[in-house]
């Protein structure tokens, strides 16, 4: 007897509809219903991206001066870091006599 059900692939594990259609254990065979289409740019490269961006549409003036925002947030708070440490290294180096 052949029995057909439906489910998806999340994150590589196959997720049926109804999970309590087999008993635990039954083995299966999987069939794709359709292939999603290849993308022609290798993961991850730049050409990936921009086309992930153009398929996302446009962005939110709002958000992007809220994510640009808190970018040069995290840029100064990385050159304050960066400056306090020179000054504590400066410091050591003036106790142990390494800076005149």
């Amino acid at each position: 007897m052949t029995t057909t059900l439906h489910g998806h692939i999340h994150n590589g594990t196959v997720i049926l509809d109804d999970p309590t259609a087999l008993p635990e254990g039954t083995p299966v065979s999987v069939q794709p219903l359709s292939q999603p289409a290849p993308s022609k740019h290798r993961h991850g490269s730049g050409a990936a991206i921009l086309e992930t961006l153009r398929r996302l549409g446009p962005l939110d003036p709002e958000a992007a001066a809220d994510w640009d925002r808190a970018y040069q947030d995290l840029q100064r708070s990385k050159q304050e870091s960066l400056a306090l440490e020179i000054e504590r290294d400066n410091a050591r180096e003036k106790l142990n006599g390494d800076l005149p």
